[in-house]
């Protein structure tokens, strides 16, 4: 992952409990006074690499609106460093506490909002075959407006390829499961959320004990006639929570929350732009005030009729902000970042690499430079569902109609796992490749530029959530990314010869 900053660009106020023998940290950005939460790493040995890559890479896996954000790692001498969203309600246990200060009824409304949102989150970790083996008050962290991240996923296990992941956690809130046979899965998540929920409503642990070795055997032999659970088959998934009826309610009102602040920041964003575009023009057409030479009394001077100013014609470029960019690399012995460089490291192998963070909204540009004349280079955008692995290419039938890709040798589009569309320029070695989405125009839009230049086909009703993503296969290729930007308006005008394909639409990507 790029680092945008050095150690010495934060300043640490405190140290936070909970991080590993001290080491996380609220830190605020010197340049910018952003507060962040800095949790350093072990990164000497190769086992303490593996560990601390393998939660980075997990993390911007799963990097979504009910996570705990990377914003990027640095490495301090044996140490790497990740920074992260700072988030200002602090973590649950702050929440229990707050919570039986309210009366009961105030307090059951606000438990069903928490519980519904941690389920969404947890459901965004199982959709993508994760675990997360230790949910606890501690790892859920809240926002100023009430909304709910998910975070620490030092421990997170993928368990595509099996039904279960070996014991590991908190003991206490552990499922019955990993202490008995050693095993945990989906499920014992579910079992951690009820303990949570518990904690929630009364501030007691359901299987309170005087020691965590007798908390141990309650939890094992499931003596708690308070929190139903124990048997592991009887327990709901988190699709069938987030479809129970009062879930479903305080998840719909979450979501119009969520929706109304974006929009909200959406028009401060316009403001603003309004604000620069307005002040630009009138920087443009003011001219400076010449102070005139005082005459003496006895001579008269006439005054000339002054000139009437030359109206001009301003243009205003579209304002950017620019992005930092997050790559996800699925095997960093197949490629590797340095700085805005991706390295192709070993030849003959895929190297996808997708881009955090997911585009949602708002006019972005995703522009670079391949080099090392590798014939077979591409680019795209997918589903933010996606996450590419190791060696398989973005147009990989396992992908089919979640991704779009763009071909540097033809100028070919791909959809759907089917034809090869022509009609765009190729691009090739130093050749700048741009895409940019449209994500607040009906319908979404997708436009492909080569050297600055708009190409014919475009594509419509492209998802709400995506990626951008690169693609090489020969040893050496590079990609250096030169743009990633927010735009105040698009670069799309509209070129001789124009087509739209749509997303969805899998008659569109057959040659006719």
């Amino acid at each position: 992952m790029m680092s945008a900053h050095q150690y010495g660009e934060f300043k640490i106020e405190k140290k936070l409990l909970g991080g590993a023998m001290g080491k996380t940290f609220l830190v605020q950005l010197l340049a910018t006074g952003v507060f962040y939460v800095m949790k350093c790493l072990d990164y000497f040995v190769d086992e303490d690499k593996a560990i601390a890559d393998s939660e980075i890479s997990q993390m911007l896996k799963l990097t979504s609106k009910f996570t705990v954000v990377l914003v990027e790692t640095i490495i301090y001498g044996a140490q790497i460093c990740l920074i992260m969203e700072y988030y200002k309600g602090g973590d649950l246990k702050n929440t229990i506490t707050e919570l039986q200060k309210i009366p009961e009824k105030d307090r059951s409304i606000r438990v069903w909002e928490i519980f519904g949102q941690i389920t969404r989150a947890l459901h965004h970790l199982h959709s993508n075959s994760i675990i997360h083996r230790d949910l606890k008050p501690a790892n859920i962290f809240m926002n100023e407006d009430g909304s709910v991240r998910l975070g620490d996923f030092g421990l997170v296990k993928d368990i595509t390829d099996k039904e279960y992941a070996t014991k590991a956690g908190t003991n206490a809130y552990m499922a019955p499961e990993g202490h008995l046979t050693k095993k945990l899965d989906f499920k014992s998540d579910i079992f951690s959320l009820g303990i949570i929920v518990f904690q929630l409503l009364t501030n007691q642990h359901p299987f309170d004990a005087p020691s965590e070795a007798e908390m141990i055997e309650k939890i094992k032999k499931g003596k708690s006639s308070k929190l139903p659970g124990w048997d592991s088959s009887k327990r709901p998934t988190t699709e069938q929570i987030m479809e129970q009826e009062t879930i479903r309610l305080y998840l719909k009102m979450q979501e119009d929350k969520e929706r109304m602040n974006e929009e909200k920041d959406k028009m401060k964003l316009e403001f603003e732009k309004m604000k620069s575009e307005v002040a630009k023009m009138q920087q443009s057409t003011s001219e400076p005030k010449v102070q005139a030479k005082p005459s003496p009394k006895a001579e008269v001077i006439s005054t000339p009729k002054p000139k009437q100013a030359q109206q001009t014609n301003v243009v205003v470029p579209p304002q950017l902000i620019s992005i930092n960019p997050q790559p996800i690399i699925p095997d960093q012995e197949h490629c590797r970042s340095e700085g805005m460089k991706i390295i192709n490291t070993k030849g003959w192998v895929y190297c996808s690499v997708a881009y955090n963070p997911i585009i949602t909204r708002g006019i972005v540009r995703f522009e670079g430079i391949f080099e090392n004349k590798d014939i077979n280079i591409y680019v795209g955008i997918a589903d933010s569902s996606i996450v590419f692995e190791a060696d398989k290419a973005p147009f990989n039938v396992k992908y089919k109609d979640k991704s779009v890709s763009y071909e540097g040798a033809s100028g070919s589009l791909y959809h759907f796992n089917q034809d090869k569309i022509k009609g765009n320029y190729k691009f090739e070695d130093n050749q700048k490749v741009a895409l940019e989405v449209n994500m607040d125009s009906s319908p979404r839009t997708l436009h492909f530029f080569v050297e600055g230049n708009e190409q014919p086909l475009s594509i419509i009703n492209i998802p709400a959530s995506i990626r951008f993503w690169i693609c090489t296969l020969l040893a050496n290729t590079t990609f250096t990314l030169t743009q990633f930007q927010n735009l105040s308006s698009s670069s799309a005008k509209g070129v001789e010869g124009s087509k739209k394909l749509d997303w969805g639409k899998e008659s569109d990507w057959k040659k006719k």
